[in-house]
């Protein structure tokens, strides 16, 4: 009895080590498994996060072809993913370059909350509702030119006395008082608001895309500058007046845009007659913006970004709007970009819960929509860019500026006459051929960055 005793407690005893060993490995797999996680994810995290860092070397790399041109070497290094693929690769900079302005960047709530927004309803697969009709292969590999001659001015150690700065790539951005920033720092983390000086200054989204061009694809380097026109009440046609007689702050007046973004929907869509906005507005304002460089037949690239959203509860004149915007950016071959395809049916789905839309917004349904709207805009307008980017390198070998072909009229489509009610084709050449014709008389008298408006120099300086 006693040794039966005693084998069955070395048996259990036995069964106890054996346990103690199970536990002991299992434990160590899963410890191992963890920090192995933690490995791939840290090395992940770094490798995402230096993607930009390590490109723009490789970019200024003297090792590279010496053959080729700096928007060559740009295309190859920057832009030769997909845009999906390059979204998704610098989502992380993105979503820190957003932490901003930077007094708010130590706040966890705020900080969560861009990281949820982003995660949630901005990533690749969501945000290329954004991006609407494109622009010609030319215009966007003329900005990338800019850009390119830019990285490799300011990555040049030794430069001679007399060479000449290569310039930022200027964006100008009209716009009513949801541009200018009206209650843009409204939020729903409990942010407190700024002065309205800061907040003109860096909360609107044209500031932020200024901020997310530079510090997420050019590793903090001053490479794009934008200018933000906007104004409350400012209509199309209100824009157009600023463009025509040059109404800019006096330290850009000799710096004429390579880009224009048009941002006017939310008051256009007040306006009672639409056809006049349609018929006399926008063609006036293209035709404005165009000639702010009339001896550049591609530049500058004129964005239409819809901005706007229904906040009286009555969506016909805001659908009105879209169609108009789309038009418009149709016969004129203009980029357009919009933010309400993004978000809008949710939205909508949402009326009536007012803490969906301040997730998204930063504020319940309202004209002047707050922080979340601005931050998210400047991201819809990044992709929107670095789409066309993309699908313009990706043809740099096959693009040839206005290549003439056998047979074929060349006319730059910057000449085009704007559309008419029961207008015909046969005028509409007539005319598009005396635009040009006109363009090539006025810039053999003039220099090639004077914007052509008579009385500009009577009110430039604001």
């Amino acid at each position: 009895m006693m040794q039966r005793t005693k084998e069955f407690k070395n048996k259990n005893s036995s069964k106890s080590r054996r346990s103690v060993r199970v536990v002991l490995v299992v434990s160590c797999c899963v410890v191992l498994s963890f920090l192995q996680l933690n490995q791939k994810r840290d090395s992940r995290e770094k490798e995402d996060g230096s993607f930009i860092k390590t490109n723009i070397k490789q970019f200024k790399s003297p090792e590279k072809d010496a053959s080729a041109t700096p928007l060559e070497g740009l295309c190859s290094t920057l832009f030769s993913e997909s845009p999906n693929n390059l979204w998704n690769k610098l989502q992380d900079e993105i979503v820190r370059a957003s932490y901003w302005p930077l007094r708010h960047a130590n706040n966890t709530n705020f900080t969560d909350w861009v990281d949820s927004l982003f995660q949630s309803r901005f990533r690749s697969f969501q945000i290329t509702k954004s991006l609407g009709n494109r622009p010609d292969p030319h215009e966007a590999l003329r900005i990338l030119e800019i850009i390119s001659k830019r990285l490799a001015f300011l990555d040049r150690k030794s430069r001679s006395d007399d060479e000449e700065e290569a310039v930022s790539l200027h964006i100008l951005v009209t716009g009513g008082s949801v541009t200018a920033g009206n209650n843009c720092e409204t939020n729903p983390v409990g942010l407190p608001a700024a002065d309205w000086r800061r907040i003109v200054s860096d909360c609107p989204w044209p500031i932020r895309l200024q901020n997310l061009f530079n510090q997420v694809l050019f590793d903090g380097k001053s490479v794009v500058s934008v200018t933000n026109l906007a104004a409350g009440g400012s209509s199309t046609e209100i824009g157009k007046v600023a463009l025509e007689y040059h109404l800019f702050p006096s330290d850009i007046k000799d710096k004429m845009p390579h880009v224009v973004v048009w941002s006017h929907a939310a008051n256009d869509a007040q306006e009672h007659d639409l056809e006049s906005v349609y018929y006399q507005q926008f063609p006036q304002y293209i035709a404005a913006a165009r000639n702010l460089r009339p001896c550049d037949d591609d530049l500058p690239l004129v964005v239409l970004f819809e901005d706007s959203f229904d906040t009286s509860f009555k969506y016909g004149p805001v659908n009105d709007m879209t169609g108009m915007i789309a038009k418009v950016a149709s016969w004129f071959g203009l980029m357009t970009v919009s933010h309400a395809n993004v978000v809008k049916h949710e939205l909508w789905r949402n009326f009536n819960n007012e803490s969906v839309v301040e997730s998204i917004m930063g504020t319940g349904f309202n004209l002047h929509y707050g922080l979340g709207f601005h931050i998210s805009a400047a991201w819809v307008l990044l992709f929107s860019f670095l789409s066309v980017f993309v699908e313009s390198c990706e043809g740099l070998q096959s693009v040839s500026k206005h290549e003439e072909k056998q047979g074929m009229i060349i006319l730059p489509k910057k000449y085009l006459a704007p559309y008419k009610q029961g207008g015909d084709l046969e005028s509409l050449l007539n005319e598009w051929t005396s635009n040009r014709m006109e363009s090539q008389r006025y810039c053999s008298q003039h220099s090639s960055l004077e914007g052509i408006c008579t009385y500009s120099w009577m009110v430039r300086t604001v």
